[in-house]
């Protein structure tokens, strides 16, 4: 069986799918995420970037939807589209 996700110069990309390193495969690659929780955390977060609508993933905002996400996953919340409501919620307010 092949990785869901393949290592490329742009970072972490998952296979099947063009993507450039994103905040969170960034963060995953500097450890600070669980390879189990990329997939999860980048619902998540393409969710809450498509809400806001934020399309250049380079954008310096990027970082902080994605630290945003990443903190609200901490909390126990686990759920991509509940982390996405709350992740806009608070990133509004």
């Amino acid at each position: 069986m092949k990785a869901a996700y393949r290592v490329t110069s742009y970072g972490i990309v998952p296979r099947g799918r063009w993507a450039a390193a994103m905040p969170i495969n960034r963060m995953f690659r500097e450890g600070k995420i669980k390879p189990e929780d990329v997939e999860r955390l980048d619902r998540a977060f393409s969710s809450t970037l498509s809400v806001l609508g934020l399309v250049d993933r380079n954008d310096p905002i990027c970082e902080i939807v994605a630290r945003k996400i990443i903190e609200i996953d901490a909390t126990g919340t686990h759920d991509p589209k509940e982390i996405a409501t709350v992740a806009i919620a608070q990133l509004r307010s």
